[in-house]
């Protein structure tokens, strides 16, 4: 409990706090362990030892595994496919996160903000395309992300589809936060540093 309690306060004062659910999974996973398999209460001591050293053993491995692709997926967004280095470079860098976290959508809507920044500077009908199709693969991941409204408001607009646009902005704007990134990307000189 004190290392928990230690840990809590490691993590609060952290700039990312991403590591506490799956320390919290190994706290419960140790405490049920040595609940079940308590060598007091047992009559087969070198049995219970051998499972629950095993078992002790799979939760660690397993723990540290998803952690360690949990922090190269965070390395990867946040070192280097948010501050930008290419489409090309990052089709590969948004692939390689996607295989750390097969269920996070954020590669994509880094992608699809790319890709819509690329538009604006080559307008060409085929990169808005794979941007919406970005958009629909992070629609299925996580459907409450309002952020690709607002991306898919913006391809609307390019397409000139003037009623779905303000629809899709409409719906992005039932959250405050979302206004305020709809504004800076609509009416920023800058819309990429939004």
């Amino acid at each position: 409990l004190t290392g928990f309690m230690i840990h809590n306060q490691i993590e609060y004062n952290w700039i990312q706090i991403h590591f506490i659910y799956p320390f919290i999974f190994l706290v419960f996973a140790m405490d049920f362990l040595d609940r079940k398999y308590s060598l007091k209460k047992s009559s087969l001591g070198k049995v219970n030892s051998v499972i629950h050293n095993g078992v002790l053993t799979a939760f660690i491995l397993v723990g540290t595994l998803s952690t360690m692709n949990y922090y190269k997926y965070q390395a990867l967004i946040y070192e280097k496919i948010i501050p930008g280095t290419g489409v090309a470079n990052l089709r590969v860098l948004t692939n390689e996160a996607k295989t750390y976290c097969p269920g996070c959508g954020w590669p994509g809507l880094e992608m699809a903000k790319n890709l819509i920044s690329q538009y604006r500077l080559t307008p060409n009908p085929t990169i808005l395309v794979s941007a919406e199709t970005e958009l629909k693969e992070v629609a299925l991941l996580t459907p409450f992300n309002l952020r690709q409204f607002i991306y898919l408001a913006e391809i609307r607009s390019f397409q000139e589809n003037w009623d779905e646009a303000k629809k899709l902005y409409v719906q992005a704007f039932k959250n405050k936060k979302m206004k305020a990134l709809g504004a800076c990307r609509v009416f920023s000189s800058n819309p990429d540093k939004c």
